[in-house]
């Protein structure tokens, strides 16, 4: 017989035998296994026993099976007899499974197994680690909290298989010999492979279970390498008996996937709850720490970015949140994403919507001008602190470093060869350039807009209104501010603040020095104090004036010659509306200081010589119009000092009040006056909510010099696009403009609404 022949004879035989096989898997070993499970529930399969006795006789007919197979091959010296057991194994998972119901049952049977087994291992970890606490009592707090958590985790699940944790580490180590014995027989019969997505499903599972109980509304611990000890001594060694048969490759694999998979579900935890971690910063430093790890591990910046987007809008960028509020979690936005990327390219991305939306909310460059002088305010400390880098660099050679050279700016000693592959600065080439807009608190708030301009005027109207509002000439503590403020937005923006603060140290002086003249010619019937300030460096203020009492009109004519004498040729322009005026009134039998406007000083001054007056004798005495006599009476009907018998008609409360004023009243060629006395039982404040803030007429006024600007250009150009019109008005007139292209935007839509300019073609012009 020839060798093809023979050959041919033999596969021949091994294909009748195989055949033969399939036979025996089909009537015999598949009836053997499903047997177990006719009529039963899965989950009702205590300790995996009829699992395992399942494929204790499946593995036995098989081995049978394989063991004649490899024999039959060496006696005929049959080659690959690799591929003919793997074809036997395939024939073998035929059989149990012949349809797609069978199919869908066996792998919930495989499921149930692996799941039971893991609840099993890892209550016996745990069971075991307190059993260690128990004898050495050495465990210490951090894990303790893990046994904790871990055990938490492991009660979640009804199932659980119940070891009690007294067993000894001698069971523990058989049922585990046990649970690898069972799964070297499954590989053995080809299920492990059929397994895998089984297994991985469920380690998947009990890994975002645990993460998810482990840390949720936790922030104030480092929990990631807790949770990746928990995978080394629970899922990876769980794991590890399963493809203990495997190669090294494989289950190194494995571990690479469920290592990925612990960095992204606690990643995906953390994030979901980021701005509550930002809310909650520096508690939270230990979760942010965390969360940069996994940043540095795995690709999370879209999804980081794109989420916390989302919560800003959602949570904080809207009407009812306050300005400080989100100020506040701004500042701590930038902190905690430097501990995430210190490369702050995040927080560009992330702040971004923050910084948009606070600049267009009229509150917040007071707001934040506020803090940078509130001592109480936690940014008024880093503001005190100087501009001095944390890390004790030279800002201005930082800045340096941070710029690009130019060559007529270049030293002798330069290397001009180099300058020849210039190339534009970049984020690659200058990585601190991102890292230098965040590089403190104050700088962060500043980089909100464009200009710093906006800062000195915001924070030269909040002066004017302390200034003017003081009791007393104390300017110490502003003229600290000041300097500060000098050191962040240069010498020259505080020029205007500094000649309003030496202007109240010169009204006390002068105060002192005409009050002296005044009691010497026995002038002063009422002693008054005067802010004498410079018209040109003060913001505007608005002219409300009225008839002050005859007696006080005279003293302040006689104040107003003694300065004209020592300040010759400047003249004093009285503000009779702005400053206060402290009263002692009678009320119900009880005397009550008070400091109220002058102008309900006034009212009050005018019944001390008549008990009853009318509206029209008051509005005809003050020079103003009765509805606005009306208003400012009503405070004191509210305090039962004046009652109004009659429409229109009103007198004073018996007993009759007196009031012995210490009047002060406001002065200057754009001038008011406070007094310097002491505080007082009750402070009044008076009625403005007919009037603009300081810092709205400020820019009103600015807005009325723009509009002249724009149109006088228009007027020269005919047409102009924005860009051309910001820049021009940035060039020309520096002092009143401080608009972002933005700002400008909308003031030109409001011209356009008024029909005074029309835009065509991405240009204005004036509308004919």
């Amino acid at each position: 017989m020839s060798e093809a022949t023979m050959s041919s004879s033999l596969n021949i035989d091994l294909i009748k035998r195989l055949e033969s096989y399939q036979v025996l898997f089909n009537d015999k070993i598949s009836k053997v296994f499903w047997s177990y499970f006719i009529n039963t529930n899965v989950d009702t399969d205590k300790n995996n026993s009829r699992f395992t006795n399942a494929i204790n006789d499946v593995h036995q007919y098989f081995t049978k099976t394989r063991d004649e197979l490899i024999e039959f091959c060496n006696i005929n010296n049959i080659q690959n007899k690799e591929i003919w057991v793997e074809r036997l194994q395939n024939m073998l998972m035929a059989s149990l499974i012949i349809d797609k119901e069978q199919s869908k049952r066996f792998n919930q049977i495989l499921f149930s197994f692996f799941e039971s087994e893991f609840v099993s291992f890892s209550k016996s970890y745990i069971g075991s680690m307190r059993k260690v606490v128990v004898e050495s009592e050495e465990l210490d707090d951090d894990d303790d909290d893990e046994i904790n958590n871990n055990s938490s985790v492991a009660n979640q699940d009804n199932e659980m298989i119940d070891i009690s944790l007294n067993d000894s580490f001698t069971d523990i180590s058989v049922k585990e010999l046990m649970f690898m014995e069972i799964c070297d027989r499954l590989s053995q019969l080809n299920f492990i492979i059929v397994s895998e997505d089984l297994v991985s499903r469920i380690l998947l599972s009990k890994i975002h279970e645990y993460i998810d109980t482990k840390c949720r509304g936790e922030y104030e611990r480092r929990l990631l390498k807790p949770i990746l000890n928990w995978a080394d001594n629970v899922i990876f060694k769980w794991l590890s008996m399963i493809l203990s048969k495997s190669s090294g490759a494989t289950f190194e694999q494995w571990k690479m996937r469920i290592e990925f998979s612990i960095y992204e579900y606690y990643s995906d935890q953390r994030i979901d709850e980021l701005f509550n971690m930002i809310r909650l910063y520096p508690d939270s430093t230990p979760a942010l720490q965390d969360l940069s790890i996994c940043f540095q591990k795995i690709s999370i910046q879209k999804t980081l970015v794109e989420n916390l987007k989302k919560v800003f809008h959602q949570r904080l960028l809207h009407p009812g949140a306050n300005t400080n509020d989100i100020i506040t979690t701004y500042i701590s936005c930038i902190q905690s994403m430097k501990i995430i990327d210190p490369s702050c390219i995040v927080m560009d991305q992330v702040g971004q919507p923050i910084k948009d939306y606070l600049a267009n909310r009229e509150d917040t460059i007071r707001c934040i001008v506020s803090s940078f002088t509130d001592e109480t305010n936690e940014i008024y400390q880093e503001f005190s602190s100087g501009v001095e880098n944390d890390d004790g660099t030279d800002q201005h050679a930082l800045d340096i470093e941070n710029c690009d050279v130019y060559l007529d700016d270049a030293d002798s000693h330069m290397d001009f060869k180099s300058f020849e592959s210039w190339q534009p600065a970049s984020l690659e080439s200058h990585p601190n350039q991102k890292k230098q807009k965040y590089k403190d608190t104050i700088s962060s708030l500043v980089n909100i807009y464009e200009s710093t301009d906006l800062f000195v005027n915001e924070y030269r109207l909040m002066l004017s209104e302390r200034l003017l509002s003081m009791t007393d000439f104390d300017v110490d503590k502003e003229i600290e501010n000041v300097e500060l403020l000098k050191l962040r937005f240069g010498e020259n923006s505080m020029h205007n603040c500094e000649i309003m603060i030496k202007d109240i140290q010169d009204s006390k002086r002068l105060n002192n020095q005409i009050g002296q003249q005044l009691r010497e010619k026995q002038l002063e019937a009422i002693k008054f104090d005067t802010l004498i300030l410079s018209e040109l460096f003060w913001p505007s203020m608005k002219d409300e004036g009225f008839t002050y009492p005859k007696s006080l009109s005279s003293q302040m004519t006689a104040f107003s010659k003694e300065y004209e004498a020592i300040k010759a040729p400047r003249k004093l322009q009285w503000k009779q509306h702005l400053g206060f005026v402290e009263l002692e009134i009678e009320i119900n039998g009880q005397l009550k200081q008070l400091s109220v406007s002058p102008i309900h000083a006034t009212i009050i001054m005018l019944f001390e010589s008549k008990d009853r007056l009318s509206l029209s004798e008051l509005a005809d005495q003050l020079q103003i119009k009765e509805e606005l006599v009306k208003k400012k009476l009503g405070f004191w009907v509210a305090n039962q000092v004046l009652v109004e018998v009659e429409r229109g008609v009103y007198e004073t409360v018996k007993p009759t009040s007196t009031a012995d004023g210490k009047s002060s009243m406001d002065v200057d060629n754009g001038g008011m006056e406070g007094t310097g006395s002491d505080a007082l039982d009750v402070v009044v404040e008076d009625d403005e909510d007919e009037q603009q803030s300081a810092s709205a007429r400020e820019k009103e006024e600015q807005l009325k010099v723009i509009e002249n600007f724009v149109f006088g250009m228009l007027n020269n150009f005919k047409t102009l696009p924005i860009d051309r019109i910001h820049t021009m008005l940035t060039m020309f007139n520096p002092e009143n403009y401080s608009l972002t292209t933005a700002e400008l935007k909308s003031f030109l839509q409001k011209l356009q609404n008024e029909e005074r300019l029309e835009f065509s073609g991405g240009e204005y012009r004036i509308k004919k």
